[in-house]
């Protein structure tokens, strides 16, 4: 998470974000609770989900800008911002950003964490912090003036792709409980 913090190249700084996420899954796991495994599977379900964003929104974004010299996404945002969007939004929920989708399963799996020693739940927390700063950096340049006048507006079908992607990242930040459904069928299938 920490190492996001410098990173200006969209396909890294989405990578440091996939190990965060993953080094909480992994820590959770490592506890043992009961409620550890229903909270590691609905991690993966928000991972999938936020992965799936981000990756609609840079797909779009690479295949648009040709490069990820940061000249190259200067003001690019201004030219694709529902697939920017995407891959900011995606992104964070990578991270446990709040108003994410990513932010319940982060908060609760900190919880659990920090009831045990609450060192290793702020360094998490601090992880965090590196990476949204990577995102926020990002953001600044995406949205920043415009560099390459040449850029060409997203079209129709990659705008419907992202807004389906986005709209799906929003459902889960706002009511996460539209996977306990899931989440419960999964742990009974695991013979839980």
């Amino acid at each position: 998470g920490l190492a996001a913090a410098g990173a200006i190249h969209p396909g890294r700084l989405w990578g440091y974000a996939a190990l965060h996420d993953w080094g909480l899954i992994l820590m959770l796991l490592a506890i043992p609770s009961p409620t550890t495994w229903p909270l590691a599977l609905f991690l993966f379900a928000l991972r999938a989900a936020s992965m799936l964003t981000a990756a609609a929104g840079l797909a779009v974004l690479e295949q648009h800008i040709q490069g990820f010299g940061v000249a190259n996404l200067r003001g690019a945002g201004n030219r694709l911002p529902w697939n920017s969007a995407a891959f900011l939004l995606g992104g964070l929920g990578l991270t446990g950003f709040p108003l994410s989708a990513g932010f319940t399963g982060h908060w609760a799996a900190l919880q659990i964490i920090a009831a045990g020693d609450w060192r290793p739940a702020a360094l998490v927390l601090l992880a965090s912090v590196g990476a949204i700063w990577g995102f926020v950096r990002l953001t600044r340049i995406l949205f920043g003036p415009l560099q390459n006048r040449l850029l060409l507006r997203e079209q129709m079908p990659a705008v419907a792709v992202a807004l389906v992607m986005l709209l799906v990242s929003v459902a889960l930040a706002i009511s996460p409980q539209l996977l306990d459904g899931p989440v419960r069928s999964a742990w009974i299938a695991f013979g839980g």
